[in-house]
């Protein structure tokens, strides 16, 4: 078997950061087929260095060599050996977490408004000041983008058709706490259907306005306006122009929209687009 067969594909991603009632920060990530070991690596600043910490055979690692009071950035290394050549590696997204009295936001929520990405949680008692993390699809090291009062902020600094994933970091003055779970949102727009034409044979034209960031778009039909069913799909986001052959002659049908996007292995569709109406010959 060639050992290129061997190699690591895909990378572990840090799921959950906690503090033990000890001060001791707990850290699972999720697994990568195929590795021996994974080495956990530790900073204390995303853009610091990252020095060995563990090796791990399974996916979860208690670090108590930590302060308090002291944020830390983790990376996860997933090793596999390979004779003959190189070691086969694959290395998380950066995550962080602080050991700290001071507790975290919790029921963290990101929604997407009108292009804007609204975070909301839950705030303790006594802490009114937040710092926000974003990473998106293509960077991934949490960074600090904004300070935040009460328990909501808006994200308006954001790319059309990207993912982003947040945090939200306890604040007291300088002090810093604990971090929330981490959340993810898409700025996905739906999309519109710009042009539309009914031609003989029961034959529809349609043509689809392009979307920032989407993979591909689904061309949805009614006769009532209200159930739709998918009748076709694009691969391809630059492919824009559908033709449908209706089942009925002289009958009204309802189309609309949706754009989709492939992250992760998942397929995120946004919301509908608003239905145009045309009349078959």
């Amino acid at each position: 078997m060639s050992t290129a067969n061997n190699k690591l594909k895909i990378c572990p991603k840090i799921t959950e950061t906690s503090v033990t009632e000890k001060g001791e920060i707990c850290i699972r990530w999720t697994e990568s087929p195929g590795a021996d070991k994974y080495a956990v690596k530790r900073s204390e600043g995303p853009d610091g260095e990252y020095g060995l910490v563990a090796w791990a055979k399974d996916t979860v690692y208690i670090d108590s060599s930590v302060k308090s009071d002291v944020t830390y950035w983790y990376k996860i290394v997933a090793l596999k050996v390979l004779k003959g050549t190189r070691n086969s590696k694959k290395t998380s997204p950066v995550a962080a977490q602080v050991a700290s009295s001071i507790p975290a936001p919790d029921s963290l929520r990101a929604v997407n408004k009108s292009g804007k990405i609204k975070l909301s949680w839950k705030a303790p008692e006594g802490v009114s000041s937040f710092l926000i993390y974003r990473r998106n699809e293509y960077f991934h090291q949490m960074m600090p983008v904004a300070v935040a009062e009460g328990s909501s902020f808006t994200d308006k600094d954001i790319v059309q058709g990207q993912f982003y994933h947040y945090c939200v970091q306890s604040l007291i003055g300088e002090r810093q706490g604990n971090f929330s779970s981490q959340v993810s949102c898409i700025c996905l727009d739906c999309g519109e259907i710009v042009n539309y034409k009914a031609r003989l044979f029961k034959k529809v034209d349609l043509q689809v306005r392009i979307v920032a960031g989407a993979d591909g778009y689904i061309l949805e039909r009614s006769e009532d306006g209200e159930s739709f069913t998918e009748i076709a799909k694009t691969k391809s986001d630059v492919f824009t122009r559908f033709t449908d052959k209706a089942d009925k002659v002289f009958t009204e049908y309802y189309y609309r929209v949706r754009a989709y996007k492939n992250v992760g292995g998942e397929t995120v569709i946004s919301k509908p687009s608003e239905a145009i109406k045309i009349k078959t010959k």
